[in-house]
């Protein structure tokens, strides 16, 4: 497939759908604030990374869609700048505290929409050596891949959930009438063919996951509206059906969810 039309293909959600993921990460920030930092010797990327960077103290790097920054924060004693940028305020301001609580002084995260970023201006174009977004949504177009491509002078990362099945947003779904599967499964294809075709050669690795969510009856309802509203406007009559099935489902006031997924990182040096 030629460069254009997978440009024409690929296209970016709309701006209504930006600002509804902006609304749905700033809800669950507290709780990105309490987890733990994932771990070298048993995080599957931070194992990779390991694996396939050659890192040096004079590196620099940048986490696209970095949510509390958990990524760029262990990344802090491997290099000399850590940057990650997200488009939730309430993200970006756990960032700061994690990287505060953990002592990673030279962090640096910017509140910013991926979609709208002016890397020009910023004066990021090739000024990062490791670039990576990690099961983020800010790379859903060939036109924020190739901002992310920009951005490094060395290694491009990007991990996507694939072949993803959601117990309860599926079923959500299917009652609204929307299509099945994860819009990721064609962000993945279509990455790679754009990498291709810019002369790099990606490399794939793969592996299963299976998470299990629980949430209030109230926090699921602005959990799976904010979700939809990612993928298009939903009426007052749609919503009211959204919370009259987790109603339904409910145990005891809590809605449990079990996801399973592939989990796809693609790799490539530019």
């Amino acid at each position: 497939m030629e460069l254009d039309e997978i440009r024409k293909r690929w296209k970016s959600r709309s701006r209504d759908g930006h600002k509804a993921a902006r609304h749905i990460w700033d809800s669950v920030a507290d709780y990105y604030v309490q987890r733990e930092l994932p771990q070298w010797q048993n995080d599957d990327f931070l194992r990779l990374l390991d694996d396939v960077v050659l890192f040096a103290p004079a590196m620099k790097s940048l986490d696209i869609g970095c949510g509390a920054g958990d990524y760029s924060i262990r990344l802090a004693h491997k290099v000399k700048q850590a940057c990650g940028t997200d488009l939730a305020p309430a993200m970006i301001e756990a960032a700061r505290k994690k990287a505060s609580l953990y002592h990673a002084a030279n962090t640096n995260f910017i509140c910013a929409d991926w979609a709208t970023f002016d890397i020009d201006q910023a004066g990021w174009r090739g000024a990062y050596d490791l670039v990576f977004a990690h099961m983020t949504p800010a790379i859903d177009s060939a036109a924020a891949l190739e901002k992310l491509i920009a951005c490094s002078r060395q290694y491009c990362f990007l991990t996507k959930p694939t072949r993803r099945t959601d117990s309860v947003f599926d079923a959500i779904k299917q009652q609204l009438g929307l299509p099945g599967g994860s819009e990721f499964d064609k962000h993945i294809g279509e990455a790679f063919d754009l990498v291709w075709q810019l002369g790099a050669c990606p490399q794939l690795s793969y592996r299963q996951d299976v998470w299990q969510f629980e949430n209030s009856l109230e926090e699921a309802w602005a959990w799976y509206t904010g979700k939809l509203k990612t993928q298009r406007r939903i009426n007052p009559d749609e919503e009211a059906l959204v919370r009259e099935y987790l109603r339904k489902i409910a145990v005891d006031g809590r809605v449990q969810e079990e996801t399973r997924t592939t989990i796809v990182t693609m790799y490539w040096k530019v």
